[in-house]
């Protein structure tokens, strides 16, 4: 409920043409899917990470999981879109 007043509160306030959390929502689908191949990822990576610290740790993770998972998902995005081109201009041939 509080989350619906703050984003009501903020309604018309910043003008942004594009952000990053825009774009997230709009290949949420590569994102989803980006995260469970990202953090299974991260789970064999996380043995070969020695840190006592595990702050640190933690941290590191967090920063190599959302890596990954950017990196995957824009990977995905794009071969998704070119294929999608790809299929489009050969129905048009044919």
């Amino acid at each position: 409920m509080l989350s619906i007043v703050i984003a009501k509160y903020f309604d018309g306030k910043y003008e942004c043409n594009y952000n990053f959390i825009e774009h997230i929502g709009r290949n949420a689908i590569f994102y989803y899917f980006a995260q469970g191949i990202g953090s299974s990822i991260n789970y064999y990576m996380v043995r070969m990470i020695s840190l006592d610290n595990w702050f640190l740790k933690w941290v590191l993770t967090y920063i190599i999981n959302v890596t990954i998972t950017i990196l995957i998902a824009e990977v995905l995005a794009l071969m998704y879109s070119r294929l999608e081109v790809w299929i489009i201009h050969k129905r048009i041939r044919t």
